[in-house]
């Protein structure tokens, strides 16, 4: 049975999907909301990180993004699940997070205001709370999707919408659309505006990886 509305979540990034080693310089912000790939794992609104949310995989999930050769081992994190406690530990204190509660309603605190925020359902959709307009969003349900509005008057909102199953994520900013197309076998294609930004999500027989055009845009996702 095909979705009749986009799956989306609320996360933390674990992985920046830009080509830039060994982070973007946009590292320290990215959108929180995201389109979920598989249970508690998404890609975020603006494209630019790997997401995990409260809920998913109970116990130990490594998100492996150090290159083949072993550097930049920075890019790899360990994220713990344990009932309604996540955390996510990084190289640094800046990319740790921890999470508690369920999806649609939890706390997410980490290094400092900035990279905290708080998520509440409300009556057809959900809200993140942040005391940084531009970190606060409103999601609204509509008729075969959502909307996703931040609260800083300058800043970006989206509408989400499905057809079939393809998710089509449509930005005001016109370089940051992009399409999610799932297949029966719990694989996913995004598909942006350059190669860079194209993505195959694909289950493993560990996990999940995330492959890219770039050799440096691959992420593995060990589950234990």
């Amino acid at each position: 049975m095909l979705a009749s509305k986009p799956s989306l979540m609320v996360g933390v990034p674990t992985a920046y999907l830009s080509p830039r080693l060994p982070f973007p310089p946009n590292v320290g912000y990215n959108v929180s909301v995201g389109v979920e790939l598989a249970p508690g794992i998404g890609v975020s609104l603006d494209g630019k990180a790997l997401l995990v949310g409260p809920e998913g995989h109970q116990g130990k999930t490594e998100i492996i993004g150090h290159l083949e050769d072993g550097t930049y081992p920075q890019r790899d994190s360990v994220v713990l699940r344990s009932g309604d406690g996540t955390s996510v530990d990084g190289r640094s204190d800046w990319q740790d997070y921890q999470l508690k509660g369920r999806t649609g309603n939890f706390a997410a605190t980490g290094q400092d205001d900035r990279k905290s925020f708080s998520v509440q359902e409300t009556e057809g959709g959900f809200r993140v709370n942040s005391p940084f307009a531009a970190r606060a969003w409103t999601v609204q349900a509509t008729e075969n999707g959502f909307t996703v509005k931040s609260d800083f008057d300058k800043g970006e909102s989206f509408t989400v919408t499905q057809n079939g199953n393809v998710t089509t994520v449509d930005s005001n900013l016109q370089d940051q659309d992009f399409t999610v197309t799932r297949n029966a076998d719990g694989s996913s294609l995004i598909d942006g505006h350059l190669k860079p930004e194209d993505f195959a999500f694909s289950p493993t027989g560990s996990g999940y990886e995330m492959r890219g055009h770039d050799p440096q845009q691959f992420f593995q996702i060990k589950e234990s």
